[in-house]
């Protein structure tokens, strides 16, 4: 039997109300169901889970790996990268789906343009709302060197576009050891993915496909939940940052994922801080402030360049403590 042409990773636990959708938007693909498989990674679900995959194993060439207990998205997606056997990977989120023409046209277009990744724009989903959400890199259907869009300090890259099921990812990619993720990030791993990407990949492209549609403020989204794993941002930019040191001709991007760890900073105290426990809450402060001294002042200043007054008096204390601790 001939490798599929793409595989579809479907990471789930406990969203069986919206699986059935995901699978659907599967099942109708324009390139047809023949071409690709679909790896169902049921990670210790506890609904209906397995009731929905039962009815589509059929309709669809599909695999499921049961976990007894859950293991987390990225080691999830980890072990459907690991049977994978597409020619490409793609990943669709349990609670999202994809337009009928996506996987066609994504195969099409990383096949002509010869790359290891393409991205596309999405549609951000709230309710019966929905606004599209532009990659931010104008130039289209063109190969590309991704570490030339990791830059500029200032202004929103592809690194601040991390969506891990917003793209296609080559097998070459996965032979290389890029599209596995760090099993201790259950949450911020699409940052780190991203960043590995756009440091070791040899070529991609942004193309014209919308077609991802994106469910956002679910109750069940990691981004809702207020646990210790809203701090995993933190290991996941120190990951980031040693991958950035181990090359000396990657200096110039030091500023950047500075400036991106800082605003998640700023972010996470703006909204998060005063929903977490204390105990948490206290270790946010202490632990926040450590991959900063990973560089020297000189990239700090460089990274605070038109940081924004309100943004520095709200990292502050963070900023006072990574000080202290130099």
């Amino acid at each position: 039997m001939t490798d599929p042409l793409v595989s579809v990773i479907v990471p789930q636990r406990n969203a069986g109300n919206l699986l059935g959708m995901a699978l659907h938007s599967l099942e109708i693909q324009t390139i047809g169901t023949d071409a690709f498989e679909v790896v169902v990674i049921n990670d210790g679900s506890t609904d209906w889970t397995p009731e929905i995959v039962a009815e589509f194993s059929e309709r669809l060439n599909l695999t499921v790996i049961d976990n007894a207990e859950p293991r987390g998205v990225s080691t999830a997606r980890n072990q459907g990268l690991d049977i994978a056997g597409g020619e490409h990977i793609a990943f669709l989120d349990s609670d999202d789906w994809f337009g009928p023409d996506r996987l066609r046209t994504l195969v099409d277009e990383i096949t002509r343009l010869d790359v290891e990744f393409i991205r596309t724009d999405y549609v951000r989903v709230r309710g019966f709302q929905r606004l599209l959400s532009a990659a931010p890199l104008r130039r289209r259907y063109e190969a590309l060197d991704p570490r030339d869009f990791i830059n500029p300090l200032t202004v929103r890259t592809m690194v601040d576009y991390p969506q891990v099921w917003n793209g296609l990812y080559s097998r070459a990619m996965k032979e290389k050891g890029l599209l596995h993720m760090r099993p201790d990030l259950r949450t911020c791993e699409d940052r780190a993915w991203t960043w590995h990407h756009h440091i070791a990949a040899e070529s991609f492209a942004v193309v014209d496909c919308p077609d991802v549609f994106h469910r956002r403020d679910l109750e069940s989204s990691l981004v809702s939940v207020i646990d210790d794993r809203q701090l995993d941002f933190i290991p996941a930019f120190t990951h980031i940052f040693q991958l950035l040191i181990e090359h000396p001709e990657l200096e110039e991007f030091y500023p950047k994922a500075l400036r991106s760890y800082l605003a998640l900073v700023n972010n996470h105290i703006e909204k998060r801080v005063a929903k977490l426990p204390d105990v948490l809450r206290t270790k946010m402060f202490e632990d926040a402030p450590v991959p900063i001294g990973m560089f020297g002042e000189e990239v700090l200043d460089r990274a605070l360049l038109r940081f924004g007054r309100d943004r520095l008096d709200t990292i502050s204390p963070i900023l006072e403590s990574a000080k202290t601790d130099r």
